[in-house]
C-alpha cells in the first residue's frame, strides 16, 4: 500500500439519512450509546510534533462523535475561564479533531448552539495518557447505495503516525484487499483516506479495517480495531459539486519560482463534501504571467505546480467539467521601488535598533535591555517603548528614549501586576501616548490615553477591554484599533470575528464585521485609510488589506503567508512618503512590501532580523 501525504483536509461528518433501505442504519443521524462520551479529547501533543517550527507548549485535539448534538450548527472550543475560543461547523451531529493549546489537566468546554439558537455545554479534562480513538468513518457503517467513485475517510481523535496507519488500514471486498493509496492532512493527521486504484464494483459489499496497531503520533496503539462494512450502488458514480482549491505556501512569488497547488473534488452524495475520485483539469488564466503544470502524487487531492514568468497577476483554475475553484497568483518585480530616506526602528536581541529601509546605517539605540519592544517615535525623535524587567510579562513597564539616549520610565494609572502595558502609541503632537492594558498572554485589553509630558499621570480614558493596539491618525484626533467580538457575529458559518474600530472623544465609528479577525496596523499618511491584516480563518490565510474611511469597499493588497506563520506578528507599519509597509514576520524578520496596488511594481524584501518595526519621522534621523 502506497502513502501519500496530501494538502491538508478537513472530513466533515455526514449529515444526510442514507439511502437505500429503512434497514440501513446511520450513526451520523442517530445518537451514540448511551455509555459512549459526546466529546473525545486527545492526549496533550507537543506543538512542535505537528507544527513545524512551532514554539513550546502542547495542543489537545477536540472531537464529537456524530450524533452527539443531533441538532447542533456550530459550536465554540475553549478553555475553561478563558475568553479565546475556536469555531467549528457541527455537521452530521459531531465534528472532527479541532486543536486547542492546552495542558493535562485543562478543563475544556464545548458550547454547541443548534438553529433555534439553544445552547449546550459539555466539559472534559484533558488526560495523558489517552489512547486514539476512532471518531467515524465515511461511508458509515451498514450504509448502501454508496457511489463507485467514493473515497473513504476515517476520521482520528488525535494525530495519527502515517506509516502505522497506512499498515493497519485496508479496504477489504469479499475478503480480498482493494488496491489503493492511503492519504493524510499535511498539518495534524487526524483525518486518513483511502483512495481506491479503481471505481469499486457495483452492488458489492465492502468493509473498513483499521487494525488495532494504529499508533498516535505519541507512539499509543488504539485499544482495538476497527471494522465497518458498506454497500456500493449499482450503478451510481457521484458528480462534482464542488472543486476547492487548497492553501498554498504562498501565492506571492519571484520569477523563477514554484508553489504546488492542490485541488480537491467533493460530491454531495451524503455529506457537504464526500471526496470523490474523478479528474481535475489546471489552466492558467494568464500564462505571460504564470504557467501551471499537472504533477504526479496521487488524484487525491489532484496536484499541480505553478512557475512565476513575470510580475502581474494570474488566476489559476481546477476545474471538474462544468465546476471550477480559482486562485489568484501575484509575481512580484524583482526590481524594489525608489527606498529614498526611509528609516525603520525595530526590536531584535533585547534592545531597540534603528536602520534604513535600504539595508544600511544599523544602529543599536538602547543597551542591556531587558526585551526592549514595541517601540513607537515621536515627531522629535524620541521613543516610547515596552521593556519587561528580568524577561518577566507580567512586569512590563513604558519607557521614554530622549533625545540624548537616556531613559526614563513613564508613570501608568493603574497597577501593572496583572494588566500590563504594551504596544503604546505617540501621539502626533507629542502631548500623549495611547497604549494597550491588558492580561500578558491576551491579544487584547483596554486602551489608554496618558499625558507624555512629564511621569505624572493627567489624564486616562479606557475603551472596551476587547480592544487590540492603538494607532494614532495622522492629525492626531483619531485613534485606530481592533476590537475583538466574541459569540455576537454569525455570517455563515460559526467563526469568531473581529472589526477595525475608529475611536475619538466624540464618536465611535464602527468599520465592517468581517469574518476572521482583524488588526489594524497604521494609518496611511493622508489619514485617508488604515491598514490591517486580517486572519481569514476559513482558509487560514493572512491578508493585508486597506480600509477607506470615505466608505468605499476594503481593499485586499497582499496576501501574506509567504512570510507569516500562524499569525504571531507585529501590526504593518506605514513609511511617511506612502510607498511603504513594513512588518514583524516569524520568525523574527522584517519585511518591507510596496505599499501600492500596483501589479507592476508588486515588491517585497526580508530587511533585517527583529520584530515590531515602525518608521520614524521624516524629519528625524536616528541612523548613522
Amino acid at each position: 500500500m502506497r502513502v501519500q501525504r496530501g494538502s491538508r483536509t478537513v472530513a466533515v461528518a455526514l449529515t444526510l439519512a442514507a439511502c437505500g433501505g429503512d434497514d440501513v442504519l446511520d450513526p451520523t443521524v442517530l445518537p451514540p450509546p448511551g455509555d459512549a462520551p459526546l466529546i473525545v479529547l486527545s492526549a496533550p501533543v507537543p506543538r512542535s510534533v505537528v507544527e513545524e517550527g512551532a514554539a513550546s507548549g502542547t495542543l489537545v485535539f477536540v472531537s464529537a462523535v456524530p450524533g452527539a448534538f443531533a441538532r447542533g450548527e456550530r459550536a465554540l472550543l475553549g478553555l475553561k475561564g478563558s475568553a479565546a475560543a475556536s469555531a467549528v461547523t457541527v455537521a452530521g451531529g459531531g465534528f472532527d479533531a479541532t486543536a486547542l493549546l492546552a495542558k493535562a489537566g485543562d478543563e475544556i468546554l464545548v458550547t454547541v448552539v443548534d438553529s433555534a439558537g439553544v445552547t449546550i455545554t459539555e466539559t472534559a479534562t484533558a488526560r495523558a495518557p489517552t489512547r486514539p480513538r476512532v471518531v467515524r468513518t465515511s461511508p458509515g457503517p451498514r450504509r448502501s447505495d454508496v457511489p463507485l467513485n467514493i473515497v473513504i475517510a476515517v476520521a482520528f481523535s488525535a494525530p495519527m503516525d502515517s506509516a502505522s496507519v497506512a499498515a493497519a488500514l485496508q479496504l477489504r471486498r469479499g475478503g480480498a484487499a482493494v488496491s489503493g493509496t492511503v492519504a493524510f492532512g499535511e498539518r495534524d493527521f487526524t483525518v486518513a483516506m483511502f483512495v481506491p486504484d479503481a471505481p469499486l464494483t457495483p452492488a458489492s459489499e465492502y468493509s473498513i479495517e483499521l487494525a488495532g496497531t494504529a499508533r498516535d503520533v505519541l507512539g499509543q496503539s488504539m485499544d482495538s480495531g476497527v471494522v465497518t462494512t458498506f454497500t456500493t450502488s449499482r450503478t451510481a458514480v457521484a458528480p462534482v459539486q464542488t472543486v476547492t482549491i487548497g492553501t498554498a505556501a504562498s501565492t506571492n512569488l519571484f520569477p523563477g519560482e514554484s508553489v504546488e497547488l492542490t485541488a480537491t473534488a467533493c460530491s454531495q452524495y451524503y455529506a457537504p463534501c464526500d471526496e470523490v475520485v474523478l479528474p481535475i483539469a489546471w489552466t492558467s488564466a494568464a500564462p505571460g504571467v504564470a504557467t501551471v503544470a499537472p504533477s504526479p502524487g496521487g488524484t487525491v487531492p489532484a496536484r499541480a505546480v505553478v512557475t512565476a514568468r513575470s510580475s502581474g497577476t494570474a488566476l489559476i483554475v481546477a476545474s471538474s467539467g462544468a465546476v471550477a475553484d480559482t486562485v489568484a497568483l501575484f509575481v512580484l518585480s524583482p526590481d524594489p521601488p525608489s527606498l529614498s530616506a526611509n528609516e525603520i526602528v525595530f526590536a531584535w536581541n533585547s534592545n531597540l535598533h534603528a536602520i534604513r529601509a535600504d539595508g544600511s546605517g544599523l544602529t543599536q539605540l538602547t543597551t542591556g535591555g531587558w526585551q526592549h519592544d514595541q517601540p513607537s517615535v515621536a515627531a522629535d525623535g524620541r521613543i516610547v517603548f515596552v521593556e519587561s524587567p528580568g524577561g518577566d510579562p507580567y512586569a512590563r513597564e513604558l519607557r521614554i528614549r530622549e533625545l540624548d539616549g537616556a531613559v526614563r520610565s513613564l508613570a501608568l494609572p493603574t497597577p501593572q501586576t496583572w494588566w500590563p502595558p504594551r504596544c503604546p502609541a505617540w501621539s502626533p503632537d507629542m502631548r500623549y501616548i495611547a497604549y494597550l492594558e491588558g492580561p500578558p498572554f491576551y491579544d487584547t485589553g483596554i486602551v489608554r490615553v496618558v499625558y507624555a509630558d512629564s511621569t505624572t499621570v493627567q489624564a486616562a480614558v479606557t475603551t472596551s477591554s476587547s480592544a487590540t493596539c492603538p494607532k494614532w491618525s495622522p492629525d492626531g484626533t483619531r485613534i485606530a484599533f481592533g476590537e475583538i467580538l466574541e459569540n455576537d457575529i454569525y455570517d455563515g458559518p460559526f467563526w469568531v470575528n473581529g472589526r477595525i474600530v475608529l475611536w475619538t472623544l466624540l464618536e465611535n465609528v464602527l468599520g465592517e464585521p468581517r469574518q476572521g479577525q482583524q488588526l489594524p496596523g497604521d494609518w496611511s499618511p493622508a489619514g485617508s485609510a488604515v491598514v490591517g491584516i486580517v486572519n481569514e480563518e476559513r482558509e487560514q490565510s493572512f491578508w493585508l488589506e486597506r480600509l477607506p474611511l470615505d466608505g468605499t469597499p476594503v481593499q485586499r493588497l497582499w496576501r501574506l503567508d509567504r512570510w507569516i506563520d500562524d499569525g504571531e506578528t507585529a501590526a504593518p507599519a506605514w513609511s511617511p512618503d506612502g510607498s511603504l509597509l513594513a512588518f514583524g514576520a516569524t520568525p523574527g524578520k522584517v519585511w518591507l512590501i510596496d505599499a501600492s496596488n500596483d501589479a507592476s511594481r508588486w515588491w517585497g524584501r526580508e530587511l533585517t532580523p527583529g520584530f515590531a518595526p515602525t518608521f520614524v519621522p521624516p524629519e528625524v534621523r536616528l541612523t548613522r
